[in-house]
């Protein structure tokens, strides 16, 4: 036997009085909170208003982040700057300002590239800079007399002066790298010029194979 249209509307008046009941234990539960607030009940007033307090708080709080994130995504960090001085055959000499790990090809283009005479192959271009170095750009004649210029450390008879020697200098020896010329650098900024091209050989990782490969090849002045 089917349920009838009475069953039905049973079911849904038994429905309707349950959310009544949730519906009236709600403004039950607001007009007790209102209550406390009027008679000023003691602690429960206080605790209502601390309560009251902390939620401004936050809201502002929360007003003052909104506020201050979109200036924050404009923050940009900035990268360290190391600081170059590009000379010899290029367009404008000058010290530059480039950004940490720049390499000479980017010294060079902010210096306005080579000039028609330069000897781009007499440098490595894919060198990392460093800052406060100087960068010497050759000519076609700086080569042709093996002048001692700046930066080039050539003496005229063509042998490297250990004392003035550039990295870039010192790597155009063979067995000699950029990290190997470093060495030299900084040996020879702790402990003053180099007596002797033998002394080299005190140099952190160039020994005595690497001196005999070299040996006619450098010099000391």
């Amino acid at each position: 036997m089917s349920a009838g249209p009475a069953h039905h509307d049973c079911k849904r008046g038994e429905q309707d009085l349950r959310k009544n009941d949730i519906l009236i234990r709600k403004l039950l539960l607001y007009a007790a909170a209102v209550c406390l607030l009027v008679t000023g009940t003691s602690g429960c007033s206080g605790r209502t208003e601390d309560f009251l307090k902390i939620s401004g708080e936050k809201e502002e709080k929360a007003a003052e982040r909104e506020q201050e994130d979109p200036e924050r995504e404009k923050e940009i960090p900035e990268s360290p700057a190391v600081y170059v001085y590009v000379c010899g055959a290029v367009v404008s000499p000058g010290v530059y300002e480039l950004p940490e790990g720049s390499r000479i090809c980017q010294a060079v283009d902010a210096a306005g590239g080579f000039l028609p005479e330069a000897v781009p192959e007499a440098v490595n271009l894919a060198r990392v800079i460093t800052d406060g170095e100087q960068l010497y750009i050759p000519s076609e004649e700086d080569l042709d007399e093996k002048a001692s210029l700046p930066g080039m450390s050539v003496s005229g008879d063509g042998l490297v002066d250990l004392n003035t020697a550039t990295v870039d200098t010192l790597c155009t020896l063979p067995g000699i790298g950029e990290a190997k010329a470093r060495a030299v650098i900084a040996y020879r900024e702790k402990n003053g010029p180099f007596a002797s091209p033998e002394e080299l050989m005190q140099v952190e990782g160039i020994k005595e194979g690497i001196y005999n490969n070299i040996q006619d090849k450098i010099t000391v002045r």
